[in-house]
């Protein structure tokens, strides 16, 4: 596991860390042990910098831990911020694609009905769109699927026309 530096989110390092601390049976005094040894720069300056004996469980280091680095913190969006994924005139669905995934994932209970509706009215007209016209995926995974198959089919296609223009250059 890499090593906290204060610069990511706490709430992801700690679970992480305990998880696989609880796998090989850590008590509440082997968390408090092992913290120091996996953390480094600003996080390793903070903890340097707490009282002795200060912290008396690991539930209050985990405390003091995130209520310190609490800036870092991922903020999670509102399923709205979908409504800022447009297709540009040039972007590859490859891209948007990739797009709507990082944002996607940053939607804290994401409503998959909606961000499919949304997500949709954010594309150019294409031969993809026509296919969700006729079938709308009811969930997010399945348009995903539907979407890397026309990509697949462009992306076989821009191949094939670049073959065959090479092709017709050395003729």
């Amino acid at each position: 596991m890499e090593l906290y530096d204060g610069f990511t989110d706490p709430i992801d390092y700690l679970e992480s860390d305990k998880a696989l601390m609880m796998i090989q049976g850590a008590t509440d005094a082997l968390l408090c042990i092992d913290f120091p040894v996996t953390i480094r720069k600003a996080a390793r300056a903070w903890y340097s910098e707490l009282q002795s004996e200060s912290i008396n469980s690991f539930k209050q280091l985990e405390h003091s831990f995130v209520a310190h680095f609490s800036t870092s913190r991922k903020v999670s969006r509102a399923s709205d911020s979908l409504f800022s994924i447009k297709q540009g005139k040039t972007e590859m669905l490859r891209d948007l694609v990739a797009r709507c995934n990082v944002v996607t994932l940053k939607v804290r209970d994401l409503n998959e009905d909606m961000a499919i509706l949304i997500i949709k009215r954010g594309l150019r007209r294409s031969r993809f769109t026509y296919s969700l016209d006729k079938t709308l995926p009811k969930i997010y995974a399945e348009l995903l699927e539907c979407a890397y198959k026309y990509i697949r089919m462009d992306e076989d296609a821009s191949d094939r026309c670049q073959t065959e223009r090479k092709d017709q250059k050395k003729k």
